[in-house]
């Protein structure tokens, strides 16, 4: 078992790390969100359209 003073230091920057990737979720979902409202109040569209041929050669790149 490791030194409680290296499990300590383990946790601690473990925290730091999860606390960061926290933040930065929170600030990307945030910006998806406003991102979406505004593509929804310039276009009266809620989703991007995508064409069906270029669906098809996503799936069958994404097969390989």
């Amino acid at each position: 078992m490791l030194p409680v003073t290296f499990q300590f230091i383990i946790a601690m920057v473990a925290y730091a790390i999860n606390e960061q990737l926290a933040r930065r979720i929170e600030y990307l979902l945030e910006e998806v969100r406003v991102l979406q409202e505004v593509y929804t109040e310039t276009t009266c569209r809620k989703r991007i359209p995508f064409p069906t041929s270029n669906v098809a050669g996503w799936r069958s790149r994404a097969r390989r």
